[in-house]
């Protein structure tokens, strides 16, 4: 039993269990991730409970919690509630003694401070659920789960996604964050993963399949968002991405989330549809189906979808009957079936392709792909560079995306030196020393700016900048020309 079960186990003395309670929380205590865990512990302050079989509710029923990351006294707290909670003026501000504000706020129900955060109760628990061991989960709701260790922590902690959190939002701390804390570790190169837990019984062995903490988070978040969005709520979406992977032999994470992105190019039928229900949609799909009443209770809906089936040759798989409608797959994390490597042919042409484009401008920018193990002109251009700006967004996603590369980026053929890591996209809100945290030294900052994200929109990138909101960000940039490039 790890010390973070220890440590459970310990605010539950005094409690009568039986076996069968104690071994469900022993697995739900070994399944909690850093932040669960953060909130159970402030739950039970709360709450207080006087029965395993609330325990149990409690345990299973965390969401309903909230976490004030930092918030861990009355003038932090006080701060946050103005900041994130009720808002008021500057001028209002002046007035309002953060720690008197803070000291309000804690004083209401369902409230109380934890290991230097604050912990609220956002919306009531439902204690007449069934508290049956046999009938609750043992672990939250996550797509996928990575056990990280370090260093300093070597028994590990997990990490589950999707997280819905923001990475440098103050207010609503992401779980890998936590982790990161929990586990005494500056960035994902400080760690190991040791373990992984999908939803997916298809994705098997994935530990395998990575060589570095970092990727392995990178596709893991990817993964959780996939798994949240389940493609904005498409009917049999989840039924029909199982039924791709079991044609394509899908066992590896990465190839999963290609054919996630890739559905559009496979016809399906889901097993639990009537033929004639399918054959139905597919002829109003098709133009087909006959608009008059009369004809359409005549129209043979079952010849139609099993003509249809034989056309497009669907095969029968666990969830459903499928095959690939003939449309090009676009691989963004895996590599292609029998696709080429970064032979010496594509090398050569990359590398002159950019001695050509030196002959004829002074500067050459290139925008380089995030994913460069897959990408032969971003690869060659960031050997061939004189610097290299590497932008990360304030976010989870792009963070990792910029950890996952950095052990390729150590081998011989990148300098790291010549490498600028760039925190982009900053709002006001989110936490720049988070930021530095997690990238480490952060060379240049470029600030949030709503008149950037209008020239965005509106496809004119190279317009002037011209409001005051702008200014700060036209100073970085200026910045940058002037220690990049020299000018």
């Amino acid at each position: 039993m790890s010390t973070q079960d220890l440590k459970l186990f310990d605010l539950l003395d005094g409690l009568e269990m039986t076996k069968s309670q104690y071994e469900w929380l022993a697995r739900r205590f070994e399944n909690m991730t850093a932040k669960e865990a953060l909130l159970f512990r402030g739950a039970m302050q709360i709450e207080q409970p006087q029965a395993t079989c609330d325990v149990m509710q409690i345990a299973n029923q965390l969401e309903h919690y909230e976490l004030l990351y930092g918030a861990g006294n009355d003038f932090a707290l006080g701060n946050f509630v103005m900041e994130h909670i009720f808002y008021p003026s500057s001028q209002t501000r002046e007035f309002l003694d953060p720690a008197k504000v803070g000291a309000a706020y804690r004083q209401k129900d369902g409230n109380t401070f934890c290991d230097g955060n604050f912990i609220r109760l956002s919306s009531p628990l439902d204690l007449s659920q069934n508290s049956d061991p046999a009938m609750l989960p043992d672990r939250g709701d996550y797509g996928i789960r990575v056990k990280l260790a370090s260093r300093n922590n070597m028994e590990g902690i997990w990490v589950g996604f999707p997280d819905t959190s923001e990475y440098m939002d103050s207010s609503h701390p992401d779980e890998l964050l936590l982790a990161l804390d929990a586990l005494d570790a500056e960035t994902l190169t400080e760690c190991i993963a040791v373990d992984v837990d999908c939803c997916l019984p298809q994705l098997r062995d994935i530990l395998s399949q990575y060589d570095s903490a970092a990727e392995l988070i990178r596709h893991a978040i990817d993964f959780g968002y996939v798994w949240a969005e389940q493609g904005q709520g498409e009917p049999r979406w989840l039924d029909k991405w199982q039924a791709v992977m079991e044609l394509e032999d899908c066992h590896q994470l990465d190839y999963a989330l290609d054919l996630a992105q890739n559905l559009h190019c496979y016809n399906f039928m889901p097993r639990d549809m009537e033929v004639a229900e399918y054959g139905r949609l597919l002829a109003k799909q098709d133009g087909v189906y006959p608009n008059d009443a009369l004809l359409a209770e005549c129209f043979d809906a079952e010849g139609y979808a099993n003509q249809k089936m034989k056309n497009l040759g669907l095969s029968a798989a666990e969830h459903g009957y499928v095959s690939w409608n003939g449309s090009e797959i676009l691989y963004e994390y895996s590599q292609p079936p029998s696709s080429p490597t970064m032979s010496m042919y594509s090398d050569v042409q990359a590398r002159e392709l950019i001695d050509g484009l030196r002959n004829i401008a002074p500067y050459v920018v290139i925008d380089c792909g995030s994913y460069i193990a897959n990408d032969i002109l971003s690869a060659v251009a960031l050997m061939e560079s004189d610097a290299v700006l590497r932008l990360a967004n304030a976010d989870l996603k792009s963070i990792s995306y910029l950890s996952s590369q950095l052990p390729l980026l150590k081998d011989a053929g990148w300098d790291l030196d010549k490498q600028y890591k760039t925190a982009s996209n900053v709002k006001p809100q989110q936490a720049g020393d988070h930021m530095a945290k997690a990238l480490g030294t952060v060379a240049f900052t470029l600030p949030y700016s709503t008149e950037v994200e209008s020239l965005y929109l509106a496809g004119d990138l190279l317009g002037e900048l011209s409001m005051k909101d702008s200014r700060v960000f036209r100073k970085e940039i200026e910045k940058i020309s002037k220690e990049v490039f020299g000018c």
